[in-house]
């Protein structure tokens, strides 16, 4: 099974406050960037609500129970949140779940490109290269 970008990974995850298993968009494959798939959006004031992407369940009923939206805020910190086994080349496969749809990725590059000013200026513009080649893959 080959990895791409736009799949989605279910990863057991690590926070102060509890531990759980989330799902996440890869945005970025080396290193691994990933954005959180939260069943909520993260709607702490405007700007963050701003970035968040829409995943709706219909179109993504092979990993999703319900709507759902991509935090496009800031990538996860995989080093503090996702156990290392997880990463490794050859298990990251074993994780996957699903992929998101075209028009999703289409939503996030939208946001980076317009309304994401979290993220360092670099990383959006690896991000969104890579999006965009996948996306033009899939149409």
């Amino acid at each position: 099974m080959t990895v791409f970008v736009g799949d989605v990974f279910r990863f057991y995850c690590h926070f102060p406050e509890t531990s759980k298993e989330k799902m996440m968009v890869l945005v970025k494959k080396k290193p691994y960037t990933f954005f959180m798939i939260n069943s909520k959006a993260n709607a702490f004031n405007a700007y963050t609500l701003s970035c968040q992407v829409d995943v709706p369940y219909v179109g993504h009923e092979q990993f999703l129970t319900h709507d759902s939206s991509a935090n496009c805020v800031d990538k996860v910190d995989t080093v503090n949140v996702i156990r290392d086994s997880q990463l490794a080349f050859n298990r990251i496969e074993t994780h996957k779940v699903g992929a998101v749809e075209s028009y999703v990725l289409r939503n996030i590059i939208d946001v980076l490109e317009n309304t994401n000013r979290t993220l360092p200026n670099q990383l959006k513009r690896e991000i969104i290269v890579v999006l965009k080649a996948r996306e033009a893959q899939s149409d």
